[in-house]
């Protein structure tokens, strides 16, 4: 990733500037004063600075700025933009587009500013007489060696598929949010957060403002590089770039070829002659899988499984200075999946315990029993903020909003984080116009999948012909959400079930039998009072003597404890 890392006080000690450069990488800018030492490092393309150091301003931006207009003006912003924008003696950058932190500062105060999605983050940790400040979660954890998980906030982090709100999931640190602003002054900060979440106003339609996302590029002499998968997002985006110049655009699939994800991409590509990478998963010995895992778990925050460390390590062959990788991340905005998961539920059931099942998603059950509830009862507290249990009719738009608000940045944001110090990327997605598009499209054509498949058919209706495929699951075109539910269901009742079985997996967890054991049985992990060790042990146990499909279990039991480890949790 791109990352910053700042430490300020009355006077810093020698002594504590080594601690904190011992756990950062070697940065590409440093500032130091006596009252405050500032790094920032990672890829050069989003780690940028100003051109000058001196005591009126300077700043750091980690991340891709993208300029909000959605017109042939668009465009990502360089070093001489930020420089322009950051010299306005009036400053908000909540119109900013992309994903990006920035900390500005003088002699004598800091300001850091995230922006307005919360895709990119700032964490602050008062330590001693000091104040920390990162875009890296676990470096704060691991520097200050005192700090504990919050277990209700990290309730819906882990028993759903993302956590419903934003605050930090690690005591004593505290986390801007999206939009936020902190001022800060020797050891003493201050959080300002905006009282609404930010929509842009726009004239602008849906389908017109991802034609302008999906082409802006091609202004600047970039060459785009498409992810592409079998589901419907990345062919959105496909289907907008077909008119473009060939020579200026390729996809990139991922994965092995038995994989039906792969399969459907790959005859795209090959069936309509695009230029492509294929990256299949590499062959790794299992010190390097447990490097890549550890590195990965780091910047992750438990959002994703640590194998996604070793499936995703193709990215590095993808950068090149004048490339530019999009995906179709959180394009279930266009698709409605949160709401319409919410919205089943309601037809339903009234209970609020009811309810809160439609957001359930199975990790790893291996926790207390006394910590397990905690993190329920957060869980539902989370929700209750949120209002998602009132009675009545449902404000959908509403339940959009909250898919933005908490779904982006909780989900999405740790990997986009991560992959800033790898390949410069962004989704067009996951950007402010495109959720103003999308509230001012009626809801009858946002609902069940209707506005993805009619622009898809109307821009490259061959496109319609090729199946999707969503969880291994390979379905119809036409099939609606609601159709591929019954779909799935009859086949489970069948006795089907899905016929892709993830062999990778399987044998990557084979590998890695006899570190497993180790850590489980280990002083370091035994200590964590937290977990249930009858559970992990059982887990472990079933799965090495051949209970293959609670492999997931197992790598989410992974995921957890690197993530323990690189934090060195205090419990």
């Amino acid at each position: 990733m791109s990352w910053i890392l700042g430490i300020t006080g009355e006077r810093i000690d020698p002594e504590v500037i080594s601690l904190v450069e011992k756990n950062i990488p070697q940065p590409l800018s440093r500032y130091h004063s006596p009252k405050f030492s500032i790094y920032a490092g990672g890829l050069k393309e989003t780690c940028l600075t100003s051109s000058v150091k001196n005591n009126h301003q300077n700043w750091i931006v980690c991340g891709i700025g993208i300029s909000p207009e959605l017109d042939d003006r668009k465009h990502i912003l360089s070093q001489k933009d930020w420089e322009e924008i950051l010299s306005k003696p009036t400053l908000d950058l909540s119109s900013i587009e992309g994903h990006f932190t920035a900390i500005l500062w003088n002699k004598d105060r800091i300001t850091g500013r995230v922006d307005s999605r919360g895709v990119r983050d700032l964490y602050l940790l008062p330590w001693h007489n000091y104040l920390l400040f990162s875009t890296n979660l676990s470096w704060l954890s691991k520097i200050c060696g005192n700090c504990r998980i919050d277990f209700a906030r990290f309730g819906s982090k882990w028993l759903s598929y993302h956590q419903l709100s934003n605050e930090s999931i690690i005591n004593p640190i505290e986390k801007l949010g999206p939009g936020g602003v902190v001022e800060i002054k020797e050891n003493r900060y201050k959080i300002h957060r905006p009282k609404e979440y930010f929509i842009p106003e726009t004239k602008c339609d849906l389908a017109s403002a991802i034609e302008v996302w999906s082409g802006f590029l091609f202004n600047q002499n970039y060459r785009v590089i498409l992810l592409l998968s079998g589901g419907i997002d990345s062919r959105l985006l496909l289907s907008a770039l077909l008119s473009k110049p060939r020579e200026r655009w390729a996809v990139c699939v991922f994965g092995d070829y038995d994989r039906p994800d792969v399969k459907v991409a790959l005859r795209i590509a090959k069936t309509l002659q695009l230029n492509h990478y294929h990256f299949g998963h590499e062959i790794l010995d299992s010190q390097l899988c447990l490097k890549l895992m550890r590195e990965f778990s780091t910047h992750n925050e438990c959002c994703a499984p640590v194998l996604d460390a070793i499936r995703l390590n193709f990215y590095k062959s993808l950068y090149h200075p004048d490339w530019i990788v999009i995906d179709g991340g959180f394009g279930e905005i266009l698709r409605r999946h949160f709401s319409h998961r919410l919205l089943l539920y309601h037809k339903f059931f009234s209970n609020p315990r009811q309810l809160i099942k439609s957001l359930y998603f199975t990790r790893a059950d291996i926790f207390s029993d006394e910590i397990t509830e905690e993190m329920e009862k957060g869980f539902f507290e989370d929700c209750i903020n949120l209002s998602l249990f009132e009675k009545g009719k449902i404000d959908e738009a509403y339940l959009d909003l909250i898919a933005m608000k908490m779904c982006l940045p909780n989900r999405f944001g740790p990997e986009f984080v991560r992959l800033d110090g790898v390949v410069p990327t962004f989704s067009p997605f996951a950007q402010s116009t495109i959720f103003a598009a999308v509230l001012s499209t009626p809801l009858k054509l946002r609902r069940r999948e209707n506005f993805p498949k009619d622009f898809i058919k109307r821009r490259v209706y061959v496109l319609s012909r090729f199946p999707l495929v969503k969880e291994n699951e390979v379905y119809p075109f036409s099939l609606s959400s609601n159709k591929i539910l019954l779909y799935s269901l009859a086949k489970i009742k069948r006795g089907l079930g899905s016929s892709f079985k993830d062999k990778t997996k399987i044998e990557i967890l084979k590998g890695l039998e006899e570190f497993i054991r180790d850590t489980a049985k280990s002083r370091d992990t035994r200590n964590f009072a937290p977990y249930d060790f009858n559970k992990i042990e059982r887990l472990i146990t079933q799965f090495y003597n051949g209970k293959y499909q609670l492999a997931d279990s197992l790598l989410w039991y992974l995921t957890f404890e690197f993530f323990r480890q690189e934090c060195r949790f205090n419990y």
